[in-house]
């Protein structure tokens, strides 16, 4: 750096999504894009239900609520991404 003491703030942007199908069976309702199998992963489905979590398609079921910008709480943002399992994260090109 320099030195004229300015900071660089990190910010995060981060969509949110709404499933109107959604039956209250949390985590067991969805299955997962696995890019190494190319496949859809429906391991986690506990429910009858067994929806795609693809909120990343243009033809989803998903509706885009708002895309957000977060600067403060940066360490409770990402603890609770993780904490319910956040599996629908865009990087590069691509999403993970």
């Amino acid at each position: 750096g320099s030195d004229d003491d300015s900071t660089c703030q990190r910010k995060v942007l981060w969509a949110a999504y709404h499933d109107p199908n959604y039956s209250g069976g949390s985590i067991g309702e969805y299955q997962y894009y696995d890019i190494e199998t190319d496949s859809w992963d429906s391991s986690y489905c506990k429910t009858n239900r067994c929806a795609k979590l693809d909120c990343h398609e243009p033809d989803s079921n998903f509706q885009l609520l708002g895309v957000f910008q977060e600067s403060d709480g940066l360490e409770d943002w990402t603890e609770q991404l993780f904490k319910h399992e956040g599996f629908c994260v865009w990087e590069g090109d691509g999403y993970q």
